[in-house]
């Protein structure tokens, strides 16, 4: 059996950065709002239906950050690296993206394309 030792370095400041952003869309593309249907009457007699929020609930950033941290580092230390670096942090990406329920789906490109603009700094 082969045993290798933990030698992976602290994460950068860009690094934190990124996994910051990315645990943030994740908290909230988990989140549900929790809707109510109400109708009235206009003054015309239309029957005008709307919905009132009820309530929201949005994951705790903390969570999803310490998983994207782990995972970082772990997907560093298997391929022999002592750093995350962009491939990790590209691959960090597809994971946050892939992770938002099927409702969020639709929003994906643009998310995506917001990610693209902030990580271009950190991702070159």
């Amino acid at each position: 059996m082969l045993i290798k030792e933990w030698n992976v370095k602290l994460l950068s400041d860009d690094v934190e950065k990124f996994l910051k952003v990315g645990s943030n869309l994740i908290s909230h593309c988990r989140g549900i709002v929790l809707l109510q249907a109400n109708t009235f009457k206009n003054e015309s007699g239309e029957e005008i239906k709307y919905y009132d929020v009820i309530d929201s609930q949005i994951e705790k950033q903390w969570r999803a950050l310490h998983q994207l941290k782990a995972l970082s580092e772990c997907l560093a230390f298997v391929v022999g690296k002592d750093e995350v670096g962009i491939d990790e942090l590209e691959i960090i990406k597809e994971i946050v993206l892939a992770s938002m329920p099927l409702t969020g789906h639709r929003h994906k490109n643009n998310t995506g394309a917001q990610w693209n603009n902030y990580s271009k700094g950190i991702i070159r």
